[in-house]
């Protein structure tokens, strides 16, 4: 697996020793990307269920400001940092070892109270897709408003976000695609608000 553009454009990356981890395949990577296009730069990332840390660190490749990894695996989380030291980035990281639905119940550090522009979430295919993950990062205080989630599942396990659906904050579905077995989609977080999902056009540029 490799860094697909950027400053570390072609570097390698390491992956973990382990069929719980998942990573993204580079061309569902570089589409995610391209849907982001200049949204990524300058921005704090936050990449759930890191993994092998590839979606984080190909942000901060393309002109991230930085990014916090939370992963519940010790030894996960060591291939992200070796990965990181690879690259020469650790001062633009964050190392969570924590599982995510506990990581979004506690309390906020108010350094980091609106800090997240831009939120990965790729969780384990085999385990279905955690619904109840957006509504609690929706109600996160740590988003900046507003922010882009990116959840990445599995087809059969794609996240319904039909109007019908409401959480308390604002969640808009801006673009969704297929590549194969993935499905990649896209949501702006705009604020709080009991306001239902909804289909509209594409990423703001």
């Amino acid at each position: 697996m490799r860094i697909i553009a950027g400053r570390f454009r072609g570097h390698r990356l390491e992956v973990p020793e382990t069929t719980r981890v998942r990573p993204t395949k580079d061309r569902v990577r570089e589409a995610i990307f391209n849907m982001l296009a200049r949204t990524v730069i300058d921005v704090d990332v936050l990449d759930l269920f890191a993994g092998s840390g590839a979606l984080g660190l190909e942000a901060i490749s393309r002109g991230a400001a930085g990014c916090t990894f939370v992963e519940r695996s010790p030894k996960v989380m060591r291939v992200i940092q070796n990965n990181a030291r690879t690259l020469d980035v650790v001062d633009q990281c964050q190392f969570v070892l924590d599982d995510v639905v506990t990581f979004l119940r506690k309390p906020v550090p108010a350094s980091a109270k609106g800090r997240y522009s831009l939120v990965f979430l790729d969780p384990p295919y085999d385990d279905g897709f955690p619904q109840d993950v957006l509504g609690q990062l929706a109600r996160w205080e740590g988003l900046a408003h507003p922010a882009l989630l990116v959840v990445e599942s599995a087809k059969r396990f794609s996240p319904r976000l039909q109007e019908s659906e409401c959480i308390e904050a604002k969640l808009r579905v801006m673009r969704r695609r297929t590549y194969g077995s993935a499905v990649a989609t896209i949501l702006k977080h705009e604020g709080e608000g009991d306001v239902c999902f909804g289909e509209t056009g594409d990423v703001p540029r």
